[in-house]
């Protein structure tokens, strides 16, 4: 009998174990710093969109050594908790409007789904 409550002791300290690693929360993702780029694309998702509830908008940059395009995504379910002010907005407008004399580098962190990338951050460079 001694060995049967041991053995059960055992079994539910493992089960213990085992579930809290299984629900226990996943670390937060650092900020990284992306390479610096010109904004050749800026997309605004309003909420009358259907990809609305995907992302609430984008910024592409064409990267400084090649001609890579690069998305930074912000809101909706890709980007959840990453939510961009009116006067953020405004400023990647104008470094848009402004690409030939702006350059741009992201702070992101990574989103839901494959390679999406969060836009948390940004710094404008005169060119």
């Amino acid at each position: 009998m001694k060995r049967l409550v041991e053995s059960a002791r055992f079994l539910s300290t493992g089960l213990a174990l085992l579930l809290a690693t299984v629900v226990a929360p996943s670390p937060a993702h650092a900020d990284q710093s992306g390479h610096q780029g010109r904004v050749m694309q800026l997309r605004i998702n309003t909420p009358g969109s259907v990809a609305h509830s995907s992302f609430h908008g984008s910024v592409t940059l064409k990267l400084e050594a090649s001609n890579t395009l690069v998305e930074y995504r912000w809101g909706g379910s890709s980007c959840p908790a990453q939510k961009l002010s009116d006067p953020q907005l405004d400023v990647l407008v104008t470094a848009f409007v402004q690409r030939n004399d702006t350059k741009l580098t992201p702070t992101y962190t990574m989103g839901e789904g494959n390679g999406t990338r969060c836009l948390v951050g940004f710094e404008l460079v005169a060119a």
